[in-house]
């Protein structure tokens, strides 16, 4: 029961820190991927899907914003 009781609260930790950097940065695409690591840790695929889209969509912008060498 211990260790049980402990995942669900690591896990409820875990997605809630996600949370914040998320709201903190919400341009910071390696937030979206620790909230979708989370998220399949959870067994949520389907959230944890859409994270990855979020997170593959503001990479795929940063290209842009690269200097030119």
């Amino acid at each position: 029961h211990f260790t049980l009781s402990f995942k669900e609260e690591a896990d409820s930790k875990c997605y809630e820190c996600c949370q914040k950097a998320v709201e903190f940065d919400a341009t910071n695409p390696e937030a979206y991927q620790l909230m979708a690591s989370c998220l399949l840790s959870q067994q949520n695929m389907e959230e944890a899907r859409k994270m990855l889209d979020k997170s593959l969509e503001l990479w795929q912008g940063k290209d842009e914003e690269l200097p030119e060498v």
